[in-house]
């Protein structure tokens, strides 16, 4: 029961971070990288916005959570 349990959970996380990553690329045409996910914490976070046709320069921003 407790494999079960476990394995759902992943499978949870896996999906709470595709949706990130294709929200970021769809919606704010951003790029994510997450470097890994543990149970109760998110390392590596990278997010790269491209530039928009009306904006200058380059924009980049890097996040990490320990």
């Amino acid at each position: 029961m407790s494999l079960l349990l476990i394995s759902l959970f992943l499978i949870f996380l896996w999906l709470i971070c595709t949706l990130a990553v294709r929200f970021f690329q769809t919606t704010l045409n951003a790029h994510l990288k997450i470097k890994s996910v543990g149970f109760f914490s998110v390392q590596g976070v990278s997010i790269q916005f491209h530039p928009q046709h009306t904006l200058v320069g380059h924009v980049f921003v890097y996040m990490t959570f320990v």
